[in-house]
């Protein structure tokens, strides 16, 4: 991120370099045990409910055991309507 204020000395103008614009998403989703990381998958594009479902299903599920409490914030991917989000282990 560029910065929108800077200081220079004697009046001088402060010049930065910026990015071009040439952006790339990286989506990192993961979680956190008392044992540190569990289950982290990465992808190069913005997060849906799709993709957070097979995230559930195909990294998270597995990994978990009976016992484990999953909590997830309120942001749109995490809040499928009308889909089951139990990753179906028992948990």
């Amino acid at each position: 991120m560029t910065r929108g204020y800077a200081r220079a000395s004697g009046g001088r103008r402060v010049h930065e370099a910026t990015p071009a614009g040439h952006w790339k998403i990286l989506t990192i989703l993961s979680a956190l045990s008392l044992g540190g990381l569990l289950a982290t998958m990465t992808i190069e594009q913005a997060t849906d409910g799709d993709i957070f479902l097979a995230y559930l299903e195909q990294v998270l599920g597995p990994k978990l055991r009976p016992g484990d409490v999953v909590v997830m914030d309120t942001s749109a991917p995490t809040r499928c309507r009308g889909r089951a989000t139990d990753p179906g282990c028992g948990s």
